[in-house]
């Protein structure tokens, strides 16, 4: 930008106007311009969410979020700036959220939903990460169960991902597996998980829907918070707007939800994950094959 400033000035301090190169120029910088006042979201070098009200467990703030190369890297009242490439989103009126994480989904095989559609459900919920409990096949072992599923989620999801192997026979060879996989970030096997409390307190609603499943899994503080040096997945809730859940909201190819004409006060606007708009105003921005494999480390106590 710094050599096109120079030429742009070069141009008009010579006496060229009825050089044909002078409109060449001209209409290049023009189209630069129009090009990067217009990039969006989904295609920023970065994004710096303005006005919004963040929530996380310990507290609810009025801050700007600056976010480049998929990380949150400063929070702060009135944040601006001129690098090229940000896109600012005006989140005035709007809880910003940290992305919510849902440990527990069965996808692809013969289950209704794939890794794309489920990434949509998904995402247009404001859930960023998806914990898959994987199914093995016939004889198949713990390492090659997670290659296939590595691959196959590595090709068509657009949250990010990991995974639970389930065991189903508990041999010798399979106990001798687990220590490697643990290495490589595999950090649990199928486990039941059961949430009867309901927190109406916005905070508390946090610690349920991803702060909460981001300690038990080892994902945090990568993951379940807004801070600094964390992941970019952040959700812009509406906590006013109300709808009843149906086909046009749902995004599953799935022809029955216990959701379906409920009711529903509060919603997301935008999903962010890693810094990239993936959902926005009712339409999928991502793109199947983006969403990471997240490993994971020992897990933390739920501690507040």
């Amino acid at each position: 930008m710094q050599f096109l400033r120079i030429k742009f000035l070069n141009i008009f301090t010579r006496e060229s106007h009825g050089n044909p190169r002078y409109f060449l120029w001209v209409g290049i910088l023009i189209f630069l311009s129009v090009l990067l006042m217009h990039a969006s979201p989904r295609e920023a070098k970065g994004l710096l969410i303005k006005n919004g009200l963040i929530v996380t467990v310990e507290n609810c703030y009025e801050a700007d979020i600056l976010i480049k190369e998929e990380k949150i890297i400063e929070i702060g009242p009135h944040l601006s700036t001129e690098a090229p490439g940000i896109v600012t989103i005006d989140a005035s009126g709007l809880q910003i959220l940290p992305g919510g994480i849902d440990p527990h989904v069965h996808l692809a095989d013969s289950w209704a939903d794939d890794f794309t559609s489920g990434s949509k459900a998904a995402l247009a919920g404001g859930i960023t990460t998806i914990g898959h409990m994987s199914w093995p096949q016939e004889d198949e072992t713990l390492t090659d169960l997670l290659k296939r599923f590595m691959l196959l989620a590595g090709k068509t999801s657009i949250a990010d991902f990991f995974f639970h192997p389930f065991i189903v026979d508990l041999s010798q060879a399979v106990l001798a597996e687990i220590p490697e996989i643990k290495r490589k970030g595999h950090t649990t096997l199928k486990i039941y998980m059961a949430m009867d409390e309901f927190d109406r307190n916005i905070p508390g609603f946090v610690a349920l829907t991803s702060t909460n499943a981001a300690k038990l899994f080892g994902l945090y503080p990568r993951k379940g918070t807004i801070a600094v040096g964390s992941d970019a997945d952040l959700v812009l809730w509406n906590p006013n707007d109300s709808y009843t859940f149906g086909e046009t909201t749902k995004f599953s190819k799935s022809d029955f939800s216990i959701f379906d004409e409920w009711r529903i006060t509060g919603r997301p606007v935008t999903t962010i994950r890693r810094g990239e708009v993936v959902f926005h105003k009712d339409m999928i921005k991502g793109k199947a094959g983006s969403g990471k494999f997240i490993p994971r480390s020992s897990p933390k106590k739920l501690c507040y």
